[in-house]
């Protein structure tokens, strides 16, 4: 959530006939993440709830909530806003992602035969959109043993952890030239010079069948709420 002191009320962002909402702006991230999260497209958007902003912008959300389903069932939903008030702002600081995983079956060869262990994780990324300023991801997992017949917990318990990735040393790679301080947008940067340049960089490179498939996704939201979708643009570049 973004207060909504921060910008005019006829801020580009909120100009239809520019491309402008919530969702096409800072919200874009939140669905980006939920892609990168579950590594698929959404096969559906459950809900989307809208806020237009106040006349003549109304065609232009101002904070959008909504819920995506994807392959094999599971749901992603997301809360964004640019026109939040300055406590409700301050509330949702800083942005994070839960995730959390059903329970899967863990080996233990300390067990009795007549039991089994299970495991259910649950991740928070704080910070991820500005990560380069702070960030934190928090590990959490809750071990349970049951008795196999009848289902019941012998005992159960939780253990966690906080990982912190500022530059490529941080994530093992060790040939990647990068700093801590560097945002994602200084990433891209070398990324891109990489490209022109034909070499092959790090991989970390946004494919525009990847903007695409992004685009896809925040039509699916404008569809299910109640604002039209942003504009097809009618540029042609000269000599296509």
């Amino acid at each position: 959530m973004v207060p909504g002191l921060i910008f005019r009320k006829d801020d580009i962002r909120f100009r239809y006939e520019l491309g402008g909402g919530t969702m096409m702006d800072v919200g874009t991230y939140h669905l980006s993440v939920l892609r990168q999260v579950f590594g698929a497209e959404p096969e559906e958007c459950v809900e989307c709830v809208a806020t237009p902003c106040a006349p003549p912008f109304e065609l232009c959300d101002s904070g959008a909530t909504g819920t995506f389903r994807f392959p094999g069932g599971g749901l992603g939903t997301f809360q964004c806003g640019l026109q939040a008030g300055v406590v409700e702002a301050f509330r949702t600081l800083p942005p994070r992602v839960t995730v959390a995983h059903k329970p899967v079956a863990v080996a233990d060869d300390a067990l009795p035969a007549g039991q089994e262990k299970t495991r259910a994780r649950r991740l928070v990324l704080h910070n991820f959109m500005i990560s380069g300023i702070w960030h934190r991801i928090d590990i959490e997992d809750e071990f349970v043993v049951r008795n196999k017949e009848t289902g019941e917990p012998v005992r159960r318990w939780k253990t966690s952890e906080s990982k912190k990735v500022y530059d490529w040393a941080d994530a093992g790679v060790a040939d990647q030239p990068s700093e801590p301080y560097w945002l994602s947008y200084r990433h891209m940067l070398e990324q891109f010079v990489n490209r022109i340049r034909g070499r092959e960089g790090s991989g970390a490179w946004v494919e525009h069948e990847d903007s695409i498939a992004q685009a896809r996704m925040i039509d699916m939201a404008y569809e299910k709420s109640a604002l039209p979708l942003r504009p097809t643009s009618s540029f042609v570049l000269e000599g296509a």
